[in-house]
C-alpha cells in the first residue's frame, strides 16, 4: 500500500491519516457524548446562582476533558442558547478575551468570545 510523504521542519513524515468513517463515527459518538452532558450540566445548574456553583459540576469537568474537539459545538451552544460557556472555553484554550471591565456582563462577554471565535475560523477565499 502507498502511504504518501512530506517533509515538515527537516523531517520526513508519512500521511497516513486514519480511515475517514472510523473519524465520522468518533466524531459523532464525542458529539451525542457533548450533547447528554451540555443538556445535565445546563438543567442541574440552571437555578444556580453561583459562578463557582456552576462551574464545579462534574459535567462541566467532562467537557473540558473532551478539549479542542468539542470547541464548535461550545461555540454553537453560545450562539444559540447563550449560557456560562466562557470559563469551559477559556479553560480548554488558555486564552480569555474579555476585558477585565467586562466580566459578569454576560452579553458583552458572549459578543468577545464569538468575535474571538470568528476571528480565528473565517476562511476568506
Amino acid at each position: 500500500m502507498y502511504v504518501p510523504a512530506f517533509t515538515y521542519a527537516g523531517k520526513r513524515m508519512s500521511a497516513d491519516f486514519p480511515d475517514t468513517k472510523s473519524l465520522s463515527r468518533k466524531n459523532a459518538e464525542l458529539r451525542v457524548k457533548f450533547d447528554e452532558l451540555a443538556a445535565q450540566w445546563m438543567r442541574e445548574t440552571r437555578f444556580m446562582s453561583s459562578t463557582t456553583e456552576i462551574i464545579a459540576h462534574p459535567a462541566y469537568h467532562e467537557i473540558i476533558q473532551m478539549g479542542m474537539s468539542a470547541l464548535p459545538w461550545i461555540i454553537q451552544a453560545l450562539r444559540e442558547r447563550k449560557g456560562h460557556w466562557y470559563w469551559v472555553i477559556q479553560d480548554i484554550t488558555g486564552e480569555n478575551p474579555v476585558p477585565v471591565g467586562e466580566v459578569g456582563n454576560h452579553e458583552s462577554m458572549t459578543r468577545h468570545w464569538l468575535a474571538w471565535w470568528d476571528a480565528r475560523h473565517s476562511y476568506k477565499a
